[in-house]
């Protein structure tokens, strides 16, 4: 395996890890919105398809009477092609309420969008499927989050093992995605900050057609960052998103929010890091005053290297 793909694969299983952590740690409620027919692929075709019934593999692995390893191990001995009933019902599956008797539901789930993403799939029926999950209010909202991180993985190319995404089918998928995260019913949800997350990692590691998108991205992560109504997480995450891309116009909210004392610590420490990563020389003052503060001295002490080693013209 290449070093660039199993950091890829790392960094998807650590990012999927700390959504479920503050899942489980957070029970938040939103309300239900209805997102515009033609953000997401029509699931349905023009004729009536049969209700998927399940094969002996497929059965294996939502057979929740089983330990949740032998229901993994069923998922990544799915053949190379599988057949669309078997697909259908995978995804019924995820799409369905989260049973709390379920053993390890979370991590057989994301299992299945792991293998089913290297899987000999239609292109468009994978978009579609995924898409589905993440505009859908009602589907589990860890779900909503493990579904974005793969879409925005599979878009970006990054994975070469994967199956080779449909070029047309991108754009749909970003702008989709990019309005989830900026959807006022999304403010509380991490959904929000899993797709800037997720989105800046694809753009800047990607292909040229997602680096093509890094506009887009800045807007709604500043849209989002400038909204008291999103959660600290989804805000630290919007600023931090913008940060990786360098988006200049971050410098002055940045400021704002790292010298004001009643900035939520969180999004203060981000403040601070982004001044890293786009602030200037000037900002130096404000970040050796706050180096010399116990709660802040880690993130202003790099920052400043960080800022010390970039080149920067006043």
């Amino acid at each position: 395996m290449k070093p660039s793909t199993l950091i890829a694969s790392f960094a998807l299983l650590v990012l999927a890890g700390a959504v479920l952590l503050f899942h489980q740690q957070t029970r938040l409620k939103s309300a239900s919105t209805k997102v515009p027919a033609e953000k997401i692929p029509p699931l349905t075709a023009s004729k009536p398809r049969p209700k998927p019934r399940p094969s002996p593999e497929i059965s294996l692995i939502t057979d929740t009477g089983l330990h949740w390893e032998e229901r993994i191990a069923a998922v990544r001995d799915l053949p190379t092609q599988l057949g669309e009933a078997s697909i259908d019902f995978l995804f019924a599956y995820l799409s369905a309420p989260h049973d709390e008797n379920e053993e390890n539901r979370y991590l057989v789930c994301n299992e299945i969008m792991e293998i089913l993403r290297k899987r000999s799939l239609s292109p468009h029926l994978y978009n579609r499927q995924l898409c589905h999950l993440i505009a859908t209010p009602s589907v589990d909202p860890v779900i909503r989050d493990y579904a974005a991180q793969h879409l925005a993985q599979w878009i970006s190319g990054i994975s070469p093992e994967a199956t080779e995404p449909d070029p047309t089918q991108i754009p749909r998928a970003v702008e989709m995605m990019l309005d989830e995260a900026a959807h006022p019913a999304n403010a509380q949800l991490t959904l929000s900050g899993t797709i800037f997350q997720a989105m800046a990692d694809a753009i800047r590691n990607g292909s040229e057609e997602m680096k093509s998108h890094r506009p887009a991205l800045i807007e709604k992560a500043m849209q989002v960052l400038t909204d008291p109504t999103f959660s600290t997480f989804n805000r630290s995450s919007a600023m931090q998103a913008a940060a990786q891309l360098n988006a200049p116009e971050l410098r002055e909210k940045s400021l704002d929010l790292a010298q004001n004392p009643q900035s939520p610590a969180d999004l203060r420490l981000s403040a601070i890091a982004a001044l890293g990563k786009v602030g200037n020389p000037g900002d130096k003052a404000l970040l050796t005053i706050l180096s010399e503060d116990p709660a802040y001295h880690y993130a202003a002490t790099a920052a400043l290297q960080n800022l010390s080693n970039r080149p920067i013209s006043q």
